[in-house]
């Protein structure tokens, strides 16, 4: 049987910035809340956000298409569905490699 873990929340990682940092947990949650706000914003302007070692945020689009819904009666009914925008990211190697070997050590 496995373990669920706590996933870490936005608050859990501005108490631990702030702790090793010294800072005060107000300072360092509007940095945090500045650097999402500066990620959405590039994003929705079609920018593609590249932080060393950590990883790339990029809108990528994604053509529409013609799809069948074979339950309905008649043999099926066409769903055609426009174009969208889906954000993706990517890991960097090192973010890579640092989580294997985290996962390995605790026994994934």
């Amino acid at each position: 049987m496995s373990v669920k873990k706590k996933a870490l929340c936005k608050d859990d990682i501005v108490r631990i910035v702030a702790g090793r940092s010294g800072k005060l947990i107000k300072d360092v949650d509007l940095i945090m809340q500045t650097t999402q706000d500066v990620i959405l914003e590039q994003m929705s302007e079609m920018k593609t956000i590249k932080i060393h070692n950590f990883g790339t945020y990029e809108p990528r689009r994604h053509s529409g298409g013609n799809s069948r819904n074979p339950s309905k009666s008649g043999g099926g009914v066409v769903v055609i569905t426009p174009p969208f925008i889906r954000p993706w990211f990517r890991f960097a190697k090192e973010m890579k490699k640092k989580v294997k070997e985290g996962g390995v050590a605790n026994g994934y």
